[in-house]
């Protein structure tokens, strides 16, 4: 499956450097595809070394922190069993393929093809992921997946994840119901257990306070002052494709943009002396 995606990421940039500046794909939006910013963003994904390379170190990372933590295993404790917390969407599963498909078909994100997409259940893992998974259960750590998948999914998501070696109970996938954001959910675990690690791409998959419309200094202070937790009880893999990150651009100064038809007010967020 990874080798089909380079072959999409090394189609996608023939396609766009034989159509050159005189043709477009045809949008919804009439956005030139050969200006998606997200096009590098996907081929990073599915072709760099170094998301896999950083992918690695981040489960690795989660390993040691697992085997040097001294939780109880296998057992309650005073505070609960030990469990991790993990989202789904570029934690486990990798969608570069589906991001690559839009930016060929010349669309936008749009629930119907996000359906499609997820029905087919056929995406392949995160690296590292399905083998720090299989670590984590072998070792007494129970997995809950919080996801902002939908409910009506929870079927071919386990379909996808058992394709690849994983057995997802369905009391363990807390999927979206009525609100994105997984505050509640993480309460509802940890009602009977003690979380030890949580494992995401979006930092709200981290902390509650992450799911408010924090500017962006706000969140950069707060990821500061949290620095100490990250390659411990916070795991953090690459997704350079969407999340909040990229909603906190297009809100930051007040008002509301779309990067992906206004490239020229991203620009205005670069910093050359960084």
């Amino acid at each position: 499956m990874r080798k089909q995606l380079i072959i999409i990421s090394t189609s996608l940039v023939f396609i766009l450097t034989s159509c050159g500046s005189s043709q477009s794909v045809s949008t919804s939006n009439n956005t030139n595809s050969s200006n998606n910013p997200s096009l590098n963003a996907v081929l990073w994904q599915q072709t760099a070394g170094e998301y896999d390379a950083l992918c690695y170190q981040a489960f690795n990372a989660a390993k040691l922190y697992l085997e040097r933590g001294n939780f109880a295993r296998n057992q309650a404790s005073d505070v609960g069993e030990p469990v991790i917390v993990m989202d789904l969407d570029e934690t486990v599963i990798d969608n570069s393929a589906y991001n690559a498909r839009l930016i060929l078909d010349g669309k936008s994100f749009s629930e119907n093809t996000w359906n499609q997409w997820v029905n087919e259940a056929d995406a392949p893992l995160v690296p590292g992921a399905r083998e720090f998974i299989q670590f984590a259960e072998e070792n007494g750590f129970p997995i809950y997946y919080i996801s902002n998948r939908s409910e009506e999914m929870i079927s071919a998501t386990i379909d996808n994840l058992q394709k690849h070696g994983i057995n997802a109970e369905p009391n363990f996938l807390l999927l979206k119901s009525e609100t994105s954001q997984k505050a509640e959910r993480r309460r509802r675990v940890l009602q009977e257990n003690n979380i030890v690690m949580l494992i995401g791409d979006n930092l709200a998959d981290f902390e509650n306070q992450f799911e408010e419309p924090l500017a962006l200094s706000e969140r950069n202070e707060t990821v500061k002052k949290m620095s100490p937790l990250f390659g411990a009880k916070f795991i953090v893999l690459p997704n350079p494709m969407y999340g909040d990150w990229l909603r906190t651009l297009e809100n930051d100064d007040g008002k509301e943009t779309r990067l992906s038809n206004e490239y020229n007010d991203k620009r205005k967020f670069l910093n050359p002396q960084r």
